[in-house]
């Protein structure tokens, strides 16, 4: 198998279902708040694309991460928490929705250069 071929079987039919770790991420917040920080970046940029974000603010539910990875809601509130605290991200109540916001200068810092538009990472 050629090696576009094995990244195209890890990330999943037009990138659904990936999740991509960021070492520096993981350094600076753990195995699972990464892995949560990613699952929502995943879904900021999958609001961008069918234009459910309202600006930065982007709908995101644990529910089917919880579902799919098998993971106790106790251990995604630990890496929540975390991330909270770390100010990575923001929650409001917003048309009796919950979104969140990720603070990417932040993000910028601790994980390098990106770009969420075409997922250009340097």
């Amino acid at each position: 198998m050629n090696p576009q071929d094995s990244l195209l079987l890890c990330r999943g039919a037009g990138g659904v279902g990936c999740w991509t770790l960021n070492r520096n991420f993981v350094r600076e917040f753990g195995t699972d708040a990464t892995f949560v920080l990613s699952d929502m970046i995943r879904a900021y940029a999958y609001g961008d694309k069918i234009h459910t974000n309202a600006g930065e603010w982007f709908l995101w539910n644990a529910n089917s991460m919880l579902a799919a990875c098998r993971w106790p809601e106790r251990r995604i509130h630990d890496a929540l928490e975390f991330l909270f605290k770390a100010d990575v991200f923001q929650a409001h109540k917003m048309d009796d929705e919950i979104r969140f916001k990720l603070n990417f200068t932040l993000l910028n810092q601790v994980g390098g250069s990106m770009t969420l538009k075409g997922f250009y990472n340097e």
